[in-house]
């Protein structure tokens, strides 16, 4: 006991000093014995302090508690940053003493209460001076802090999705300028003149379409253009039923189907279609082909571009063959391999023929 660093000797007595900065090895009980040759004397003190920080949230009841045993019995003083608690709870009913002083009770938390507490015990045996940190928490305060975070949080990701917009309507815009020069390119592309002398007759007019001209009198005005159905779609291009005003001067409306791309803006396929529209007009009208009827070209720059063809009513030369099949006549003879055009029934055995086991057209 006597290498304890809270015993010292004063004169001929020992005092017993409590740091409050040591509360886990100083709270328990103390017995103080002192012996000599005719008598003998005890004392024992028993202190417990309910830890050094208390937190509580306003407006709830609390209390702090500084329990004490000793003989002579302590005397205690409650003390608030240094101050007598005597000025609070005087004419105060939300703050009391009880228990010989050893609880101080708040029957609300506010902040004014909040501070350093101190419960000062002292008998003629020694004095300890427990400290407590109280901290209120207002419920107005831990809102508004509450609401702070939430809308620091908020502000945050509102940034940051502002950002990752901001970048993605950078990268459609960029996207978007690009097709727009691309498309500017093709307009340009068809709307040259030509170079029709380098045309070489070796080559046929796919592999040099790109020499071909823009004959600018083809050309039909969208408001002039009544889209219908749809006629037909292939992997990269569409086919609509339309009706043209002012045709081949013609005041009725003639009746067409339309040629355009499945989607718009693609590079590739917007230049097939240029270089199949400058091959029509090269070619001209003829009595076995599809001719070309008009051409809408004013949005090219919008990846828009309409080929008007003459419109089939009867389908084309496939389905009709397959539709027509069963009334398929060989004139070719099997045996002479010659042309025999009076004839007007399949020769017997024919393999050509639709009655033919095993043959089918189509």
């Amino acid at each position: 006991m006597s290498s304890y660093k809270g015993l010292r000797k004063e004169t001929e007595k020992w005092m017993l000093g409590l740091n409050p900065k040591k509360k886990e090895n100083d709270v328990g009980s103390w017995k103080c014995s002192i012996a000599g040759k005719s008598s003998e004397y005890r004392s024992i003190s028993n202190v417990s302090l309910e830890g050094t920080e208390i937190l509580v949230k306003s407006p709830s009841p609390f209390f702090i508690a500084c329990y004490v045993e000793g003989r002579p019995k302590p005397k205690i003083t409650w003390l608030k940053d240094g101050e007598n608690i005597d000025e609070i709870i005087e004419n105060n009913v939300e703050v009391s003493l009880r228990d010989d002083d050893q609880i101080l009770e708040f029957k609300f938390a506010r902040t004014k209460y909040a501070g350093k507490y101190e419960c000062s015990i002292e008998n003629r045996v020694g004095h300890i001076q427990p400290l407590a940190n109280v901290i209120i928490e207002d419920e107005a305060s831990t809102l508004s802090e509450k609401k702070l975070r939430i809308s620091i949080v908020s502000f945050i990701i509102i940034v940051i999705i502002s950002f990752f917009f901001v970048i993605f309507l950078a990268i459609k815009i960029k996207n978007k300028k690009n097709i727009r020069n691309d498309m500017l390119q093709l307009e340009l592309f068809l709307l040259q003149e030509g170079k029709d002398r380098q045309l070489n007759k070796e080559c046929t007019l796919e592999e040099q379409a790109e020499l071909l001209p823009y004959d600018h009198s083809y050309e039909v005005e969208r408001e002039n253009i009544t889209l219908g159905k749809q006629l037909g779609t292939g992997a990269f291009g569409r086919v609509l039923l339309a009706q043209v005003k002012g045709l081949n001067g013609k005041e009725s409306p003639t009746r067409v189907a339309i040629k355009m791309c499945k989607y718009e803006g693609d590079k590739a396929h917007l230049r097939a279609l240029i270089l199949e529209l400058k091959i029509m007009i090269h070619l001209g009208k003829h009595l076995n082909i599809v001719n070309l009827m008009g051409a809408h070209t004013s949005n090219i720059d919008k990846g828009e571009l309409w080929i008007l063809v003459e419109y089939c009513r009867y389908g084309n030369l496939l389905k009709f063959i397959q539709r027509a099949k069963n009334k398929f006549i060989n004139q070719i003879d099997p045996i002479t391999s010659d042309i025999d055009v009076g004839r007007k029934s399949p020769f017997p055995n024919d393999p050509l023929s639709p009655t033919s086991l095993g043959c089918s057209i189509g």
